[in-house]
């Protein structure tokens, strides 16, 4: 050591070490210590990340299984309405038909009820009474997609009201109208543009 410590009474020398004590621990504490315990804050991190992640996959899946209920339900419902067994209908690709659209628009739909399919002989209307809730832009998006799908798909009866945390609810009759041409199965019209 050097002779201005020794030449220090044991009280300085004590400050002098314990001050060096201090800084070896600040050292320590900064390169060994420190980076675990970051390491531990980001596995809790993704952990949260990850149980967030499982939250919205079982929410997906529940939604999925209310799907296939909806078309099942709405499967019998046209079969009462029309008295023969739908395998292959209009009906439930207009509901995943409007699940799709709903999903690319934000909007969540709330509620199905099948319509009477109403037939003449040259057409065939399926309707569905539809409860869907999303903010104004997610509402006005879907019913902007409706609008330039393909299929002839009418939009009516529309109400809506606020609902919690500011989400609007709305309810509407959305109508696929479908050609019936003679000895044929029912085809769906094809949009080309336009207003509907």
């Amino acid at each position: 050591m050097p002779a201005g410590f020794r030449a220090q009474s044991f009280r300085g020398q004590a400050v002098v070490l314990l001050a060096a004590y201090m800084v070896m621990t600040g050292v320590a504490w900064r390169f060994l210590i420190g980076p675990a315990r970051s390491t531990r804050a980001e596995r809790q991190a993704r952990l949260v990340a990850l149980s967030l992640e499982a939250t919205r996959l079982r929410a997906s899946a529940s939604e999925h299984r209310q799907v296939e209920r909806d078309v099942t339900a709405l499967q019998q419902s046209v079969a009462q309405a029309i008295g023969t067994p739908v395998s292959r209908g209009d009906a439930p690709a207009i509901l995943q038909h409007l699940y799709e659209l709903a999903a690319v628009a934000g909007v969540k739909v709330t509620s199905v009820t099948p319509k009477p399919v109403l037939t003449t002989p040259q057409l065939m209307e399926s309707s569905l009474e539809v409860g869907l809730a999303g903010s104004y832009r997610d509402l006005t998006r879907f019913f902007s997609e409706l609008a330039e799908t393909r299929r002839l798909l009418l939009a009516s009866d529309l109400h809506v009201s606020v609902g919690s945390a500011g989400r609007l609810l709305a309810t509407c009759v959305i109508t696929a109208v479908t050609v019936i041409n003679a000895g044929d199965e029912p085809s769906p019209v094809v949009h080309t543009g336009g207003a509907k």
